[in-house]
């Protein structure tokens, strides 16, 4: 069993949506959470990498290997990850026109 969190590395906040997996499992059991937490349910073994990525490329994925798990225990292995230059998802990006007011005709700032 792995467990930990994926966090961004900026501000170390949590990353819901992350997708875990791991090499040298026949089985992967994964379970992600809202708030970055995840567990991976897979088979004990030395030298497995884990890979740490997002459906929207909302950051880069991360590969962390070396990890060995023990039959019967569990691994910690918190995931910082670094957000995608350009991507924020949810915000708004536009380009103001020279000269143009965005408070609507007539309105005045005194």
């Amino acid at each position: 069993v792995i467990t930990g969190l994926v966090y961004s590395n900026l501000d170390f906040g949590r990353l819901a949506g992350a997708n875990v997996s791991a090499s040298l499992a026949a089985t992967n059991i994964v379970i992600t959470e809202f708030d970055g937490q995840y567990v991976l349910i897979s088979d004990a073994g030395a030298n497995i990498t884990l890979e740490v990525s997002s459906d929207d490329n909302a950051f880069s994925t991360v590969s962390v290997p070396g990890i060995t798990v023990l039959a019967g225990t569990s691994t910690e292995v918190n995931v910082p990850v670094a957000a995608n230059t350009g991507h924020y998802p949810g915000s708004i990006v536009s380009t103001p026109t020279p000269g143009a007011s965005c408070l609507g005709p007539g309105v005045r700032v005194r």
